[in-house]
């Protein structure tokens, strides 16, 4: 964030550091390892672990504010993006489950917006690029869903694994996978 770097570990540690010397600011614990990358949403640090939770706390105190469960591993990164609802902009993270299924949770509350099912695990960090969130999936798609509604807009065959993320570059998505390709 500019002045503090948030980083996870194999025992399940949470830990924000000083960006300008790497001391331990303050530590939290979860109930896995978090392998994927976090995500700052405003006055919060956004996680995901292996315990199947994604966990929010305040990026500046370590306090929880709130978790939300899956029923799978929590492997990828979060991202995020707004969405909009007759009650206004909604910070929303969005993040995959070994449960096989991408989400999009409040980031404010935890309170979940919409999922999407795919055919297996769902590893990496999705990217969002307009109003689409773009993600692969272990079942050898690529999905694209509509950011604000999850509703599926377009999906294309692999045929290999994907347990990685996605990027798109000038509405060109690139994606590394199981079939040693790099496919555009």
């Amino acid at each position: 964030d500019g002045e503090r770097v948030y980083i996870g570990d194999g025992d399940g540690n949470f830990l924000c550091l000083a960006l300008k010397d790497g001391a331990e600011v303050w530590k939290a614990k979860t109930e896995g390892t978090i392998e994927g990358t976090a995500c700052i949403i405003g006055d919060r640090v956004v996680v995901g672990a292996t315990d199947g939770f994604v966990y929010a706390y305040d990026k500046m105190t370590g306090t929880p504010e709130w978790k939300f469960e899956t029923l799978g591993e929590i492997v990828g990164g979060i991202n995020t993006f707004t969405r909009q609802s007759p009650d206004g902009n909604i910070p929303c993270a969005v993040f995959g489950s070994h449960d096989n299924k991408l989400y999009c949770i409040d980031a404010r509350d935890g309170a979940e917006q919409w999922s999407v099912e795919t055919g297996y695990y769902v590893n990496g960090t999705p990217s969002v690029a307009g109003d689409k969130i773009s993600f692969g999936g272990c079942d050898g798609f690529i999905y694209i869903n509509n950011a604000q509604t999850g509703e599926e807009v377009g999906k294309f065959e692999i045929e290999s694994y994907i347990s990685n993320s996605i990027i798109i570059k000038d509405d060109v998505a690139y994606v590394a996978h199981y079939d040693n390709r790099v496919d555009a």
